[in-house]
């Protein structure tokens, strides 16, 4: 699932064997750019950094709170 947010992520073009979640983030990306492309280019590049970031941080279970701190920092909308 991450590579539908990897340097595809502004990809509009979906056919029938596309996975469901690259459907679904086409179908997004191509509302929000009827309403505002700067911006949902912008709010797209940015989703698809915090995915690919908070993915990186659950790769293996915490071990320590030293561990944890970061990934909630990440969760937390800190990029």
């Amino acid at each position: 699932m991450l590579h539908v947010f990897g340097v595809h992520a502004l990809d509009q073009n979906v056919s029938g064997d596309s996975r469901p979640e690259k459907r679904i983030q086409a179908q997004m990306l191509a509302e929000m750019m009827a309403i505002d492309p700067d911006r949902a280019i912008t709010a797209m590049k940015a989703w698809a950094r915090f995915v690919q970031l908070a993915s990186r941080t659950r790769a293996t279970p915490f071990e320590t709170l030293a561990e944890y701190i970061p990934s909630r920092t990440i969760d937390a909308g800190e990029l």
